[in-house]
């Protein structure tokens, strides 16, 4: 599963002021998902829509950071370090099957991308 390649971004356009459209696009105008203010107060929906925006960065953090733990627990048998990095590996390995459906260690030593 690939997602669209970020950076991603909100849209916001309406005729009306109190109650624009949200959009999720591409910087080159491919949309994302649409009509994210449906049934939220504007505030929630504006929140929503950074935060989705975020995914791509967040994903391409995720996987540097894990990139690093990977070649610390390589090269280095310092337990203590090692078990706090594996611990944060675990962690990030969690969110990054929630958001790619997949394991990070399929994608460790692959190029970062946002």
């Amino acid at each position: 599963m690939k997602h669209t390649k970020g950076p991603w971004r909100e849209y916001r356009y309406s005729d009306s002021v109190s109650q624009p459209q949200i959009t999720i696009g591409t910087v080159g105008g491919t949309r994302i998902a649409d009509n994210l203010e449906r049934g939220l107060p504007i505030t929630e929906a504006l929140a929503n829509a950074k935060l989705i925006a975020a995914a791509p960065d967040m994903l391409a953090t995720l996987r540097a950071i894990a990139n690093d733990c990977d070649d610390y627990l390589s090269d280095n048998l310092d337990m203590d370090a090692g078990e706090l990095c594996q611990a944060f590996f675990s962690a990030i390995n969690e969110v990054y099957v929630k958001a790619t459906g997949k394991f990070i260690q399929d994608d460790v030593g692959q190029e970062v991308e946002g």
